[in-house]
């Protein structure tokens, strides 16, 4: 008689997060980690808890956007860290809510960040007093939802030149009129599209709240494939 070789099923394995998994982040295209806060709370704790000296603080130019912290780990930030922090706190910023597709930005230095008002001002939970020169641009709002692939599918968010240096598969996305499980939906169709046979089993695996919890607040629209 045949012997059938009965398949095991995968092990799924649960991995620890990481302590800034809790917060907005990505990986700069130069292996730097970058994080923002989620709301006031954790604008809070991402500058008390975790600026370093040496690091860059980075804010978009619009109420309700995230306290965004480069960590330099004592080193130079490439330009091109600095460039994607500013695209990821436009991103994450309440830009993406209002449909602006563009966004001025700044970064200035710890020592610059207070949470000491001015004689008579007050301070709400969550905001900062920024004093001396900030260093201003204009980005484009914009991101992209990635895939990494060793254990399992991973998924992560950010610029799109962070995400590329990282990730298996990609798609951009823009603000526009989706909600959000919709373009989730739209979002893993695509991965799947893209991957090749190995990979179309695993992201099939991917839970659509998985690619959901990385998208920034608003509606959305996949970028047009260049």
């Amino acid at each position: 008689a045949l012997e059938v070789e009965e398949k095991k099923p995968k092990k799924r394995v649960i991995k620890k997060l990481e302590w800034y998994e809790k917060f907005r982040w990505f990986i700069s295209s130069d292996g730097l980690l970058v994080i923002g806060g989620k709301d006031a709370s954790s604008n809070e704790i991402v500058v008390k808890k975790h600026m370093d000296n040496k690091d860059i603080f980075v804010h978009a130019d619009i109420h309700g956007a995230p306290a965004v912290v480069i960590k330099s780990e004592g080193k130079e930030v490439p330009e091109t860290t600095i460039e994607e922090a500013f695209k990821f706190a436009a991103a994450y910023s309440r830009a993406w809510k209002n449909n602006l597709f563009a966004l001025e930005v700044y970064w200035v230095n710890p020592d610059q960040v207070s949470k000491t008002p001015e004689h008579g001002e007050y301070l709400v939970k969550g905001a900062f007093i920024i004093r001396g020169r900030r260093n201003r641009e204009k980005v484009e709002v914009g991101a992209a939802i990635g895939i990494v692939l060793d254990d399992e599918a991973k998924v992560i968010s950010g610029p799109v030149s962070a995400v590329e240096t990282h990730a298996k598969y990609l798609v951009e996305i823009i603000p526009g009129r989706k909600k959000p499980k919709e373009i989730a939906k739209e979002i893993k169709t695509r991965l799947i599209d893209m991957a090749n046979k190995e990979d179309k089993e695993v992201i099939q695996g991917l839970n659509i709240d998985d690619i959901q919890r990385f998208l920034p607040v608003g509606g959305h629209e996949l970028a047009k494939r260049k």
